[in-house]
């Protein structure tokens, strides 16, 4: 894995921000496509139990979720050939739940027109391929907020040999920092899961905030604020910001009284 270009540290805090189960509810939309997707392979001809059949996907799922064989290993798992009838009939049905329940948390979209009043910069930082996380922040009325180099996701390719890491782990965040040109000290990653979100950028110096959203909301956390919503968040980078303010004000004074004696 070759080097990223080390850039010249830009000063200001920058807001990295998770996607999935931090500003949509990435869980509850998959089950309920799922068990729409599991309905319309029965309804094709997927003789089994629904209950069942959703129980062995949600298996197979969590061994592989970037696979696009999901259905047909569930075929298979039940001793069933694979059908491209009963396949496709879970696909389609599985897209289609994007269009009726794929929203972004509420307070979501406030708190990006918040960051861009005040001109901090939002990144996102994400576990998936490129063309299926902006397809997600498409869906979700979020692409707006974004430009091309603002998505940050595992797998996706840095040169056309390697691959950066595939779940979001130190290496991963030392590579976003270096492209960005931040120091992690100047930034704050907000997130759902401490294993990816919280541990990884804090380690290296970074400001954390696990969202207490989803899935894992229960789950212990070492981060450094734990919130409900995103108007907490905003709180905490105000907060921030007149933090670092102060510090670049004294910085600047330890210069000038510097230069003062150096001039006597």
């Amino acid at each position: 894995m070759s080097a990223v270009k080390e850039k010249k540290k830009k000063r200001g805090l920058v807001v990295l921000l998770d996607l999935d189960g931090t500003l949509h509810d990435s869980h509850g939309f998959w089950i309920a496509a799922s068990r729409n997707a599991i309905k319309a392979m029965v309804e094709n001809g997927f003789s089994v139990d629904e209950e069942k059949a959703f129980k062995r996907l949600k298996g197979i799922y969590s061994k592989n979720p970037y696979s696009n064989r999901h259905y047909n290993d569930l075929l298979r798992s039940f001793g069933f050939p694979e059908d491209p009838k009963i396949i496709s009939a879970g696909i389609r049905a599985f897209h289609r739940t994007k269009e009726k329940k794929l929203r972004p948390y509420r307070d979501v979209a406030w708190f990006l027109e918040f960051l861009k009043k005040k001109q901090i910069p939002a990144r996102i930082v994400t576990d998936g391929l490129p063309v299926k996380q902006w397809d997600k922040l498409h869906r979700l009325g979020l692409s707006r907020f974004f430009n091309k180099g603002d998505v940050f996701c595992t797998g996706a390719r840095t040169t056309a040999s390697e691959e950066i890491p595939r779940e979001k782990n130190v290496v991963f965040y030392r590579r976003v920092f270096a492209a960005l040109g931040v120091n992690p000290s100047n930034a704050i990653v907000v997130g759902d899961r401490e294993e990816s979100d919280v541990a990884p950028p804090k380690s290296l110096g970074a400001t954390t905030v696990k969202v207490l959203r989803g899935k894992y909301a229960g789950e212990k956390t070492a981060a450094d604020h734990a919130v409900n919503s995103f108007k907490q968040v905003s709180r905490i980078i105000k907060k921030e910001a007149v933090k670092r303010a102060g510090i670049e004000w004294g910085k600047k004074l330890k210069e000038l009284e510097k230069s003062l004696r150096l001039g006597g």
